[in-house]
């Protein structure tokens, strides 16, 4: 895990400064064009562009996996900031990695709903320990905190705004390929982040960084999916209608 302190920041990622995969990995970046642009700061922190981050204290670790997430406390511009820092191995899981940050940062993806329905990007940062960080706002618009949906106790106009978010991301052309209720964040006020997108596919694929095709049907299936998940009455009345026999009579 990466150490506090000053991370340096790569505002600007080709796809000539991927690490090379090891020899194990089945996949190939020899169809990536070297001067292909897969991240590019933009936004509202353009402001932190060529600045370090500076890390000050690691709250607690929201989960793990192939990427370890840490709530952490920055100085940002002079000014005490919460972070959401998310690590990973730029040897083991690069192109998890770069997957993400491409699918966040580009205009033709998501880029548009960062800090509405996705996490809004602040920077990505080296580490000395051979780490990729990537820095994200915590969900918006919350003075306490956030939780995973719990469809038992989520009230149905929060179930709706989960719908729409789904709906939104389909229209940008990209599934999100791992739909589960942990990756699904609902703030204080309500709001909405869907997070994790190391699974996704989309419309217009880049295969080399493992962006793979996927196809209208499946924004249907995913938006099947999320219904059951989130327990919608209108999704299991149309499954029970579907195995039950008719009743009508002869």
């Amino acid at each position: 895990m990466a150490e506090l302190g000053l991370l340096p920041p790569m505002d600007v990622i080709y796809a000539s400064d991927l690490e090379q995969p090891s020899s194990n990995d089945s996949y190939e970046v020899e169809d990536v064009e070297s001067s292909s642009l897969l991240y590019e700061r933009h936004g509202q922190w353009t402001c932190m562009r060529s600045t370090p981050l500076d890390l000050i204290t690691r709250s607690k670790q929201l989960s793990e996996g192939d990427s370890e997430v840490h709530l952490e406390f920055a100085m940002i511009e002079n000014r005490p900031r919460w972070l959401i820092c998310k690590y990973w191995d730029a040897q083991s899981a690069w192109q998890r990695c770069y997957l993400e940050l491409y699918l966040l940062g580009s205009s033709a993806h998501l880029r548009l709903l960062q800090g509405v329905f996705v996490p809004q990007l602040v920077g990505v940062y080296a580490t000395s320990t051979g780490h990729v960080c990537t820095a994200m706002e915590p969900p918006r618009n919350t003075s306490k905190g956030w939780t995973e949906v719990d469809p038992k106790s989520t009230p149905g106009h929060v179930k709706q705004k989960i719908i729409q978010a789904y709906d939104e991301i389909h229209a940008s052309g990209v599934l999100h390929g791992d739909v589960q209720l942990r990756h699904i964040l609902i703030t204080d006020d309500e709001d909405i982040c869907i997070v994790d997108w190391k699974s996704a596919r989309s419309l217009t694929p880049m295969p080399s960084i493992g962006l793979q095709q996927c196809n209208p049907a499946d924004f249907d299936a995913e938006l099947q999916h999320v219904k059951r998940l989130l327990e919608c009455d209108d999704v299991a009345a149309k499954e029970t209608a579907q195995v039950e026999p008719s009743t009508s009579p002869a």
